[in-house]
């Protein structure tokens, strides 16, 4: 579901500030303060390496994760910006990305 927060260390959070967005039917996205930046940025390091030690069908197995998620989502997405003539670009990005999560899969898998 989208929902215009942002996901930091595994949790949802908002913030007083939001952007609008014209494209998705105004959905309002918070506007991530310096804190919740700097959070998000040790998290990341964090999980980075963690991610790396994993092996490589573990690994494999959370990109499956993020695809099926992708799916779902795309639905939604689809959804709202169909009617504001965004449709190609979205399919365009959705299909790049969803390669490029298909291919890591593949490789990881033939390795483990």
């Amino acid at each position: 579901m989208v929902t215009g927060k942002n996901l930091i260390d595994g949790v949802w959070q908002g913030s007083e500030q939001t952007i609008a967005s014209g494209d998705l039917d105004g959905i309002a996205f918070a506007q991530a303060t310096a804190t919740q930046v700097e959070a998000a940025c040790l998290a990341a390091r964090r999980d980075f390496r963690d991610y790396g030690a994993k092996s490589r069908s573990d690994r494999a197995v959370f990109l499956r994760t993020i695809a099926e998620q992708l799916d779902v989502l795309g639905d939604e997405i689809h959804t709202r910006v169909k009617s504001h003539g965004l449709r190609d670009i979205l399919d365009h990005k959705l299909t790049g990305v969803e390669l490029q999560i298909k291919q890591a899969i593949e490789i990881l898998s033939k390795g483990s």
